[in-house]
């Protein structure tokens, strides 16, 4: 099934995504510079592994929810809130299946330190810094072509 997008979600799983009254500039670009940032903290090869990998997924995360809210609507915290923010940032970014499974893939490693998995391997952080790279650029882009209105001047 391919992904759905916010507005789908909104209907289908309206406990975790809902539409929002208006646009709120200021947060599409505190959600944006905060996908910068942790993209950032992702490169910096003086923290461990896996803080590492969880820098690049933070920035995916806070890319999806400016995407969403770009288009007025809100995730809420629930279980099963980030796939959902993934799936709505693949279908809106028509990304392709690959690049969706890679995002779950990306989501389940992530997850699995509540395990306590201790290192992460740098082939495994190369992806996930690609990964993260790709999406803050076809977000950005995505941007200036669908809501120009919201990205930032400067």
């Amino acid at each position: 099934m391919p992904p759905r997008n916010p507005f789908s979600l909104s209907r289908d799983q309206p406990d975790l995504v809902r539409q929002e009254r208006t646009r709120n500039r200021q947060t599409i670009q505190s959600q944006l510079r905060a996908a910068v940032q942790k993209y950032h903290d992702a490169k910096h090869t003086g923290v461990s592994g896996p803080t590492r990998l969880d820098a690049a997924y933070d920035a995916i995360l806070f890319c999806a929810l400016a995407v969403f809210a770009a288009q007025g609507f809100r995730i809420s915290s629930g279980p099963g809130h980030h796939r959902v923010a993934l799936e709505g940032l693949a279908a809106t970014l028509g990304l392709s299946s690959t690049v969706h499974d890679e995002l779950e893939t990306l989501l389940d490693l992530r997850n699995s330190k509540y395990d306590g998995f201790d290192s992460v391997d740098e082939p495994t952080l190369k992806d996930a810094l690609q990964l993260s790279a790709n999406i803050l650029s076809s977000v950005s882009e995505w941007l200036k072509q669908n809501h120009a209105d919201l990205v930032a001047t400067s």
